[in-house]
């Protein structure tokens, strides 16, 4: 299956950042680096570390409230990161990729998009009620 891309901007306290980030369909949160969560000022929701396990490794990082998310330009409103030191390995595959190497969108964000593989994106169908 092909790498899955979506354009993105994430917004603060204090700035916002935006580029092409690299969709992970088995991850429920969005992971973001800690400088990233540094730079754009994020509030941490709790100090107790949280343990989330990937196909290649488990990343340890602390739950933190973004402001606000646009996921191909839809406003999806505020929602919950886990802000995580990613491995150098992490970040050089991600650019190597073509994607951000500081940001890692869960399917949380992915309410009302469906995957379009032979594309590599995403494709927003509108929300679903059920």
């Amino acid at each position: 299956m092909p790498h899955i891309g979506a354009s993105v901007r994430i917004q603060g306290l204090k700035e916002e950042a935006e580029g092409l980030a690299l969709v992970d369909t088995g991850s429920s949160f969005t992971v973001i680096d800690e400088s990233l969560a540094n730079a754009i000022g994020v509030e941490l929701i709790d100090a107790e570390k949280v343990h989330v396990r990937g196909n290649c490794c488990t990343v340890e990082g602390e739950l933190a409230s973004i402001r606000r998310i646009l996921v191909e330009g839809k406003m999806l409103g505020s929602t919950t990161a886990i802000v995580a030191g990613l491995s150098s390995e992490v970040r050089e595959t991600l650019k190597k990729l073509g994607f951000r190497d500081d940001i890692i969108i869960g399917v949380r964000e992915l309410a009302g998009f469906t995957l379009d593989v032979k594309e590599g994106k995403l494709k927003y169908v509108g929300a679903l009620l059920i």
